[in-house]
């Protein structure tokens, strides 16, 4: 169920960046990425006895160079490797407290990350680049310490999948209804401007 999930949460997000975005250079940039991340989610390498996630390494350095490029301030790049490190922190932290069910754990993890980026980034822009570096640089760091120390994963790449799609999805819902609303009070705004010049 979890994979279906976030293969649909992708493909409706790509479907919305290409056919409602403006064209602009950053249409282009998350069209191409999402289409990569859905062509190549279920594909694994393994490096140094390590599976790793071509997917999850292409969303890492596919965001490093959108962030490089987009010229951030230095202070961005460690919320990145700040929101790495308590990504990593967190889904250990379920190894060694599993009192949470699966779906729950996710939950506030989604809640987590939604309300930090609130507070870390200003644009939806930054949100978006700054989680896609911080949720897969964490998520490689989780693997290579469970994999360091023979640990069973409980969170597996769907799991990252579904949590990296969903976050995406509720910034896109959260972005999309304060637009609505400011669309709605400006229209409001110039209806009563026109109505006291009427009168």
């Amino acid at each position: 169920m979890n994979e279906y999930f976030y293969i649909w949460t992708l493909w409706i997000l790509w479907c919305v960046v290409t056919f409602l975005l403006p064209k602009t250079s950053h249409r282009y940039y998350y069209g191409f990425g999402i289409l990569v991340v859905i062509t190549t989610a279920q594909i694994n390498i393994i490096f140094n006895h390590i599976p790793i996630n071509i997917a999850v390494i292409f969303i890492w350095i596919y965001s490093i160079i959108g962030f490089i490029y987009s010229k951030q301030h230095i202070k961005k790049y460690l919320y990145a490797i700040g929101i790495s490190y308590l990504y990593a922190s967190y889904f250990l932290w379920r190894l060694t407290s599993p009192i949470w069910e699966q779906q729950l754990f996710l939950l506030v993890g989604l809640i987590l990350a939604f309300l930090l980026l609130q507070i870390l980034a200003k644009n939806t822009h930054d949100r978006l680049f700054l989680w896609s570096i911080a949720s897969s640089g964490g998520h490689l760091l989780y693997r290579i310490i469970c994999s360091s120390y023979n640990v069973k994963m409980t969170v597996s790449d769907t799991d990252f999948f579904v949590l990296y799609s969903s976050v995406i999805l509720l910034f896109i819902m959260h972005h999309t209804w304060i637009s609505f609303i400011q669309r709605i009070e400006y229209t409001v705004n110039k209806f009563s401007y026109n109505k006291r010049r009427l009168n």
